[in-house]
């Protein structure tokens, strides 16, 4: 399929169970700024989700175009054949947006819910992520921040991303609020869990903020960060836990 110029925005459920859908292509001079995704809530007996390209098993990787905005809640959920999401140099990509429902349990629906990326590189346009924006990415080992980036992880940003170990934000910034990296396993448990972080690369010169539960144990983790802001990490809240605080 290839999206033509003229569309500016690509509705939830536009291509939805599209499991024939193997390639898709956006042309040279792109000006959709949408990538649509919907939800309903607790009025209904299960809250659902629906994206623009939910349930397109066969989809392999897609270049989001630079006039892109916004991609939505459950946008690529169930494209469980997405290895790769690249965005285009000069992104515009200001909001990556999730949604969780907060019943007896927690039901949660991430943009790339349940594909098989392995790592996420999110361009320093991004201004506006929402909790849960990156839940159920089950295969994400890696997130990579481009240079000059600075986005703020709030809770649960990647609630049920169980394989996360890795952090670069070597020439950009982040901050993380409580619970950014954890999650529920099951059902009705008041157990939290978190992503099992072993290294995070950190360009910032000042300790940005950082709440000392949006991490699990991070007793054999590393930190690194520049090398005359070693010292101050060590007594920072949040960043402090990490076992071994280094420079890049």
């Amino acid at each position: 399929v290839t999206i033509p110029s003229s569309v500016r925005e690509i509705s939830a459920g536009a291509f939805a169970d599209c499991t024939g859908l193997i390639s898709l292509t956006f042309s040279s001079d792109a000006r959709l700024e949408i990538i649509g995704g919907s939800y309903c809530g607790l009025e209904l007996a299960i809250p659902y989700a629906l994206g623009a390209f939910t349930g397109c098993t066969a989809l392999k990787g897609v270049t989001i175009p630079a006039s892109v905005k916004t991609i939505g809640v459950a946008a690529f959920k169930g494209c469980t054949s997405l290895a790769y999401i690249h965005f285009e140099e000069n992104s515009q990509c200001e909001t990556i947006k999730g949604i969780g429902f907060h019943g007896t349990y927690i039901t949660a629906y991430g943009a790339f819910d349940g594909t098989a990326i392995k790592v996420l590189t999110l361009p320093k346009s991004i201004t506006s992520v929402d909790g849960f924006a990156f839940a159920n990415m089950t295969l994400l080992s890696k997130v990579v921040l481009d240079n000059n980036a600075n986005i703020h992880f709030p809770t649960y940003s990647f609630y049920n991303s169980r394989t996360l170990t890795e952090i670069d934000a070597t020439n950009a910034s982040f901050s993380a609020a409580h619970g950014t990296f954890a999650y529920y396993k099951e059902a009705y448990s008041t157990t939290l869990y978190y992503c099992p972080i072993q290294q995070v690369r950190l360009g910032s010169v000042r300790p940005p903020a950082c709440v000392g539960s949006a991490f699990g144990d991070l007793s054999s983790a590393t930190l690194c960060v520049p090398a005359d802001a070693v010292e101050e990490y060590k007594q920072a809240d949040g960043w402090k836990k990490f076992g071994t605080i280094t420079n890049l």
